[in-house]
């Protein structure tokens, strides 16, 4: 095993609390029900509108409405509560490339927020590759986010 890819949220970053109250506060903002921190938490993965219309059975289109909202309320809420690395990733990532492990991203998140908790925990120098859900036609759990990693990382899937 020579590549690894992790994904961001709940894997590297601990952004669960920052996710789940960006999630009610849209609820809020939006006039609708607000669902439970469970609720909120099991969409964790999936792309912001797909959130939205798994939680509420919404159009597309409506999800695409929220996922806009949530996104203007993240950049406040971000400010408040930074997403910390969990304990000890940010050493065994390290230690991992120095061990001559070629290590990618894939995250639903887009690339621009990735980007920016890249830069904050400062790992751009480690991850040969970083897709986002928006750098590909079919997020997770389509397999296009790990090929285009795989594919920038120079590396093969063996399927």
């Amino acid at each position: 095993m020579k590549y690894i890819i992790f994904d961001f949220d709940g894997t590297i970053g601990d952004s669960q609390s920052l996710i789940v109250k960006t999630l009610q506060d849209t609820m809020r903002a939006r006039k609708l029900e607000v669902k439970s921190d469970e609720a909120c938490a099991k969409t964790i993965g999936l792309r912001l509108d797909e959130a939205f219309v798994s939680l509420f059975g919404m159009s597309a289109e409506e999800g695409m409405e929220c996922a806009a909202t949530y996104r203007e309320i993240f950049l406040e809420n971000k400010m408040t509560m930074i997403v910390q690395p969990f304990p000890h990733v940010i050493e065994t990532l390290r230690a991992l490339h120095r061990q001559g492990y070629v290590l990618g991203m894939a995250s639903s998140r887009n690339h621009c927020s990735l980007d920016g908790y890249v830069h904050q925990m400062q790992l751009e120098d480690i991850f040969s590759s970083i897709v986002a859900g928006d750098d590909v036609e079919h997020a997770k759990p389509a397999p296009d986010m790990v090929f285009k990693a795989l594919k920038e990382m120079k590396g093969t899937a063996d399927v």
